[in-house]
């Protein structure tokens, strides 16, 4: 289980401070809600993505969400290289929600599957101003997938954070936020 997985230099080792699933299901039965995985369809393959799913059910947690991959519509080189474009991840994304769909697995009977969609204007470089439009488009009547996801990003909320004025967290917990 890792968020940083699509470069070799972003990964990161299990280093025993709650990056393990059986941590990740304490914290959200604490929470009440339910995991959201995204697989990595860049440097992985299905099958071994879909161990992560397995280990949900080993330790009695169902899944929520299941997202297919991570913001491909940046102008990134390694991700132009994997998904030249955008119907190119689309043809993938539904190869594997069609694939997950059809495995029927308890613990992810009520998964929702999404596909990246962006958040891209008539400003946006390249990939991201028509991303979403050639999602929408692409998608099949038949597709497994249940959603867009887009990453809006509109600032923490955090004292320090220039975007937003907000002073709901105490300094305490501004300090571990920014630590970890």
């Amino acid at each position: 289980f890792n968020w940083f997985y699509d470069k070799t230099t972003y990964k990161q080792l299990n280093d025993g401070l709650g990056n393990e699933m059986n941590d990740m299901r304490k914290n959200l039965q604490l929470q009440g809600a339910r995991p959201m995985l995204c697989m990595n369809m860049l440097t992985s393959k299905f099958l071994y993505e879909l161990a992560s799913i397995y280990r949900l059910q080993e330790v009695n947690l169902p899944m929520g969400y299941l997202e297919l991959g991570n913001e491909f519509y940046l102008n990134d080189e390694y991700y132009k290289e994997i998904f030249p474009s955008v119907n190119d991840y689309i043809a993938r994304a539904e190869e594997w929600a069609n694939s997950f769909s059809s495995l029927s697995l308890p613990q992810t009977s009520n998964t929702e599957i999404a596909i990246i969609g962006a958040d891209g204007n008539e400003s946006s470089a390249g990939r991201r101003k028509l991303w979403l439009e050639k999602v929408l488009e692409g998608l099949s009547a038949t597709t497994n997938i249940d959603a867009v996801t887009i990453h809006d990003y509109i600032g923490t909320g955090l004292p320090d954070d220039p975007s937003t004025t907000c002073s709901f967290f105490s300094s305490p917990m501004h300090t571990y936020l920014y630590k970890y």
